[in-house]
């Protein structure tokens, strides 16, 4: 894992979710007998972004001698999942892109077939897990150039745009499926110099339905829990989380539990986190309680959505 920035990747990204169905049946071939259409030759080229305010080393271009660009192709299933292609062979469909020093940008070429909707990400890596990233929705044809930006990456535990720590990166397929790559803690002094604050879950006595736990769902429960809290008198932890202005990130929300632990687990000791203390997620029970998790990750704990002093809550990031 390594950098990358708060890039205008997420909204290109997000234009992954309408690639058609169809495209995987242009690599393995059409049914009813219908006539696939031919193949092409598509180029690509990525350059670096080095227009970015990083802290101490960012904009660092990738070293040719070093580090290696992949662009990876994809499509989308039947239930809307981005999926890597593949060639005839069962071979995953990637191509090496080469570093030309005439023009400065990394260089390759694709054969897809005419007409095919596809996303090409492209990564650069090294063996230090420096990367660039970047991607672009295309439709095939003969001699295209596909031209991708990247973003530099960022590591595990680096400060992020929100001036908190990076603990989670997504792979390739979630990353393009979604438009987010990685998941940022909120620094500690967010709220106040002395630490988190605490605070009530909120909605005592009613049902949210927010029982899906997995990494990827705070944001969405957070939207819920904020729009049924409008107009009550007292503040939940979503809204509190969701009003955090810290750095450059505009989208804090409060963690699911799978987000949450993966949290607690990767910055343990950095995180800033209340000793002995327990965190909130936006994950219920019931209508009555909600989950928490504190210094063991991995033993979440059920309890009293109405708790006002006890539970402290932490904002996450994602982009």
């Amino acid at each position: 894992m390594k950098r990358s920035t708060k890039d205008r990747a997420g909204s290109r990204l997000a234009r992954a979710a309408g690639i058609a169905a169809c495209s995987l049946l242009l690599m393995t071939g059409c049914p009813n007998g219908a006539e696939v259409a031919g193949p092409v030759r598509v180029d690509v080229e990525m350059s670096m972004n080095t227009n970015q305010e990083r802290g101490e080393g960012g904009g660092t271009l990738p070293d040719p001698h070093t580090e290696s660009c992949q662009a990876e192709v994809y499509g989308q299933d039947g239930e809307g999942r981005a999926v890597p292609l593949t060639t005839a062979e069962g071979d995953p469909l990637v191509c090496e892109l080469l570093y030309c020093e005439e023009s400065g940008c990394w260089k390759g070429s694709l054969e897809l077939q005419d007409g095919q909707q596809v996303v090409i990400g492209a990564v650069v890596s090294s063996e230090e897990e420096t990367r660039w990233y970047g991607m672009e929705m295309i439709t095939a044809q003969q001699d295209a150039l596909v031209q991708i930006t990247a973003q530099q990456g960022y590591s595990l535990l680096e400060t992020g745009p929100g001036t908190g720590h990076i603990f989670h990166e997504q792979a390739n397929a979630q990353w393009i499926e979604s438009g987010w790559r990685y998941l940022e803690a909120a620094p500690a002094h967010w709220y106040a110099p002395d630490g988190d604050p605490k605070g009530s879950w909120g909605l005592a006595g009613i049902e949210t339905g927010l029982t899906d736990t997995e990494i990827g769902n705070g944001s969405t429960n957070t939207a819920v829990i904020c729009t049924l809290a409008d107009g009550l008198s007292l503040q939940t932890a979503a809204q509190l989380c969701s009003s955090c202005e810290t750095g450059e990130c505009s989208c804090w929300f409060l963690p699911s539990i799978d987000e949450l632990t993966c949290m607690l687990e990767v910055l343990d000791g950095i995180g800033g986190f209340a000793e002995g203390g327990y965190y909130w997620s936006s994950n219920e029970v019931s209508d009555t309680e909600a989950l928490i998790a504190g210094e063991d990750a991995h033993d979440p704990q059920e309890v009293r959505k109405d708790l006002l002093s006890f539970v402290y809550l932490r904002p996450v990031s994602r982009f």
